[in-house]
């Protein structure tokens, strides 16, 4: 291999080594956060993650507002918020609402 070659090689790796050992955790709920609703997918919940490795700048928000409680409302409301539908979960046997795409 020729001299370019390993340094491209060398370069590769180090490239890789940062962008690995930078990376997100999980998505968690924060400590004492809860749904702001209680069915339909129409509360949020208060999320975060960290960023594991190097100098703790990894791309993006630490913080996120997620959708929440997926189990369909009962009348008179709506089954599923706007930009859900209503399904059924085929492993729990129940309807819950899932993303309208």
């Amino acid at each position: 291999m020729s001299i370019s070659g390993k340094l491209v090689l060398l370069t590769s790796l180090a490239v890789f080594t940062l962008v690995r050992s930078q990376s997100w955790s999980e998505w968690a709920d924060k400590d004492g956060a809860s749904c702001s609703d209680d069915c339909g997918a129409c509360g949020e919940i208060d999320q975060e993650r960290t960023c594991d490795g190097g100098d703790g700048e990894c791309p993006g928000d630490s913080e996120r507002q997620a959708p929440c409680n997926f189990e369909i409302c009962l009348f008179p409301r709506e089954n599923c918020c706007d930009g859900y539908k209503k399904t059924i979960d085929e492993e729990n046997k129940e309807f819950v609402c899932e993303p309208d795409e």
